[in-house]
């Protein structure tokens, strides 16, 4: 009809133009066709619109996405391109050769693009197309007031937008291919100036693709510190551990233990020591019986240890005789 042939839905140069009018196109072909060329047509125009440097970096993402063989989004292109891209790395390819690739590239979607077009065409005429609502409300708005009619149709088009995300998990059995078919629209409309919303506006174009398809595990993350085997049980460590242990009481002796847990000694046999006194070094103490008379120890046997003699007070002042002497020799 004419009515069809002055639309803008002839060709996708022309939807370009009009987001509102592209998102009714996308939203039609996401749930009916394979929207990968359409998305790959619409990423080449915008890689090629970037300047020199950010297109250059773009690039790899791109040939990420839409060109390897294990890219979510891959799509046919010319066998010269395939070829040259399997013996060269896409980063090592001159500015050049990557324009005229995505050139080649872009024109090898069109004959796809323009078959899903007629398909759009023909279901508008039987009101099959989503956004017709939206467009009618557009051009009501259009002829009211023509000057507004830009911020309008961005409006109108953000609520197409956001109605393909309460439902872009149904666009592909697979899930993660869904979110990144959303993603790729979501990128290209903000290129457009169309604004988004929630989780989905925070993938700038910058680090949509490598971010989406890398496997590999963040950048920064801190390593395992150093340990000894089975130094670490259940998450503590060996030495802090053992730090946390007292020593075992039993491995001081009755009376050391005596001493860690009253803090004081008895006082020594014969009355004469004073309660509660410090006892001195638990170092060994040699006893000389009064009188000078000496016993020597039997032979074969080992010197009586601190325990078996007992605890002893400081030897008294030189000139006086303490009882405690006269208790130990008894003792002995």
């Amino acid at each position: 009809t004419p009515e069809e042939q002055n639309s803008q839905f002839q060709s996708l140069e022309l939807l370009r133009q009009h987001p509102l009018s592209l998102m009714a196109f996308l939203q039609h072909v996401v749930l009916q066709f394979d929207s990968c060329p359409v998305l790959c047509y619409l990423h080449v125009d915008m890689l090629r619109r970037m300047n020199p440097k950010e297109g250059k970096k773009q690039f790899v993402e791109f040939c990420h996405l839409f060109l390897d063989k294990t890219g979510l989004l891959r799509v046919s292109v010319p066998h010269h391109v395939q070829f040259e891209l399997e013996r060269t790395r896409p980063e090592l390819l001159s500015e050049e050769t990557q324009r005229r690739f995505l050139q080649d590239i872009q024109s090898f979607q069109e004959a796809e693009i323009s078959r899903q077009l007629e398909d759009f065409r023909s279901k508008r005429l039987m009101g099959m197309t989503p956004g017709e609502q939206e467009l009618s409300e557009l051009e009501w708005s259009r002829a009211r007031d023509p000057s507004g009619s830009e911020s309008k149709e961005k409006q109108l088009a953000e609520q197409l937008l956001a109605r393909l995300e309460e439902m872009h998990l149904t666009i592909s059995s697979d899930e993660e291919k869904s979110s990144i078919i959303f993603g790729a629209i979501v990128t290209y409309m903000k290129f457009l100036g169309v604004k988004t919303k929630g989780g989905d506006a925070k993938k700038s174009k910058s680090n949509f693709f490598r971010k989406k398809i890398s496997g590999k595990e963040p950048q920064g993350k801190g390593r395992k510190g150093f340990s000894l085997p089975g130094a670490a049980l259940w998450g503590r460590d060996a030495h802090s551990e053992w730090a946390e242990k007292p020593p075992h009481p039993e491995r001081r002796g009755p009376r050391g233990a005596e001493r860690i847990e009253g803090g004081s000694s008895r006082p020594p046999r014969g009355g004469a020591g004073t309660a509660g006194t410090p006892d001195p070094s638990p170092s060994l103490v040699t006893v000389t019986p009064p009188g000078g008379d000496s016993t020597d120890a039997e032979p074969g046997m080992d010197p009586p240890g601190p325990s078996e003699l007992g605890e002893h007070s400081p030897e008294p002042p030189s000139g006086e005789q303490h009882p405690a002497e006269e208790g130990a020799e008894t003792e002995r």
